[in-house]
């Protein structure tokens, strides 16, 4: 029974953190075109949110290559 929490955990995971990862893209494409101004601002505050997002779900089921990752990328934006 514990093995398959894990799994589907796992897989809640991976299908929840989709939708951040595609947007955390788009959003570092677009601060690399403009890395100043109001809008580099909020892109900067969007990506932080969904870094502590992943970061927190990887947390709880500590997938530490994953809260390492995205805690350099936190360093890396700010």
């Amino acid at each position: 029974m514990h093995d398959d929490f894990d799994e589907s955990a796992k897989q809640g995971f991976l299908i929840a953190i989709i939708e951040h990862i595609e947007q955390l893209n788009s959003d570092l494409v677009r601060l690399e075109c403009e890395p100043s101004g109001p809008e580099a601002d909020e892109l900067r505050d969007n990506i932080i949110r969904a870094l502590h997002t992943i970061k927190g779900a990887a947390g709880f089921l500590r997938f530490d290559t994953i809260i390492t990752l995205t805690h350099g990328i936190e360093g890396v934006v700010t």
